[in-house]
């Protein structure tokens, strides 16, 4: 019942909305064609005012026949005398007549010397019609161009909606990046003074505290950034790739390799090989902290695939003036329709349930995928239902 009313009100409001608009321009049409009028008939008085002083009624007659028959004139006369006249068109209602007195003076200037007085007459029609065809027009370029200014006004609120959620969400994280610095400082001091660890577990471990200092620190630093101020930067930072620093992806990876080690050792028969046939370092803007929460992450996902096979290989090579860094895994693969969503929307795929990590927002390749990109490099994946998947990094070129 309420939609029916809703439905009601709307479609009178968009009658209402036709009602005055169409008003408004037969408004403006009318006063339009008033305005021209008082143009002609004022100019056509100058025209016989000689004619009017020395009495030629003839003449002035003559020249009033030929502006009724070729305008929108009903009718004219020099009062006291003849009318000149045209018949109505169909629609000409006399209640749309207008009539007007004009004076004329053998001295315009001073208004002296009252010679004899115009009284014309027409019909308001044509200026309404006029006013029609303006409404008619109006609405043909309002059909064409409110699609346009809808889109646009739509994407300004969408932008601005999510500028705002992003900038809620940066908060949020570096709240958290805030207060984690506390418990971690406190880990890494226990991890030092423990003595019943081995010296590569304390290494891993404070490597493990170290990234995640780093990547509290990333978010602390971290700014807005409107999406075409982004894409700007993000072109900027491609062309100048060169002039940054290197980074060292072996070390990076044997790093992470270490990490995960420990972090899936009760996983049975876990096993992750690195493969590297040289150190291979690339000038690139992509940061230690930023490649190692790549690999993390794609880690992560491979480890969550598993089935019956828990290993994985990564390697690292160079090839045509390229660094490549691969992630294999032996899982269970990935569907060709989600494969090819994976990396450009949000969406999530074979989380094991045997994992504590449970599900899973797909954020991970997509915040890889973009990360990447920035700095021109490529995330590409590939699948085989039931043998696994491969995630390849292709990153800048190599010196």
């Amino acid at each position: 019942m309420s939609h029916t009313i809703a439905f009601k009100k709307t479609v009178l409001i968009f009658i209402g909305i036709i009602l005055i608009s169409i008003l408004l321009f037969l408004a403006a049409g009318v006063l339009t064609f008033v305005a021209a009028e008082d143009h002609r008939i004022h100019g056509f008085i100058d025209a016989i005012r000689q004619e009017l002083v020395i009495g030629d009624t003839r003449s002035v007659n003559q020249k009033a026949s030929s502006l009724v028959l070729s305008n929108d004139l009903l009718s004219f006369r020099i009062e006291g005398g003849s009318e000149i006249s045209r018949k109505r068109n169909y629609f000409e209602f006399s209640v749309l007549d207008v009539e007007l007195h004009h004076p004329v003076y053998s001295d315009v200037v001073n208004e002296r010397g009252l010679v004899a007085k115009v009284i014309i007459k027409y019909s308001l029609l044509r200026g309404m019609i006029d006013g029609f065809i303006y409404w008619i027009i109006f609405c043909i370029g309002l059909f064409f161009v409110y699609p346009l200014i809808y889109r646009k006004v739509h994407q300004d609120v969408v932008n601005l909606e999510r500028g705002k959620y992003n900038e809620q969400l940066l908060f949020i994280a570096k709240q958290v990046a805030h207060d984690i610095r506390s418990p971690l400082s406190a880990l890494a001091t226990i991890v030092h003074a423990e003595s019943n660890l081995s010296v590569q577990t304390k290494q891993t471990l404070q490597m493990v505290v170290e990234r995640i200092n780093q990547i509290a620190n990333d978010l602390l630093k971290k700014k807005p950034e409107s999406s075409k101020e982004q894409s700007s930067s993000e072109q900027e930072k491609r062309e100048n790739n060169s002039s940054h620093p290197l980074l060292d992806v072996t070390k990076v990876v044997d790093q992470i390799v270490q990490e995960k080690k420990l972090e899936y050792k009760n996983i049975p028969n876990f096993e992750i090989t690195f493969n590297s046939q040289k150190n291979v370092s690339i000038p690139s803007r992509l940061t230690q902290a930023d490649l190692g929460r790549i690999l993390s992450n794609l880690i992560n996902n491979s480890v969550e695939s598993f089935t019956h096979d828990p290993r994985i290989v990564i390697d690292v090579f160079t090839r045509s003036g390229f660094a490549y860094l691969t992630v294999t895994d032996f899982g269970k693969g990935i569907p060709e329709d989600v494969l090819s969503k994976l990396g450009v929307e949000e969406i999530s795929y074979g989380k094991s349930e045997n994992l504590s990590s449970k599900s899973g927002s797909g954020i991970g390749v997509l915040s890889a995928s973009k990360i990447i990109q920035a700095v021109g490099g490529e995330l590409k994946l590939t699948s085989k239902l039931g043998s696994g998947t491969t995630a390849a990094i292709k990153l800048s070129v190599v010196i």
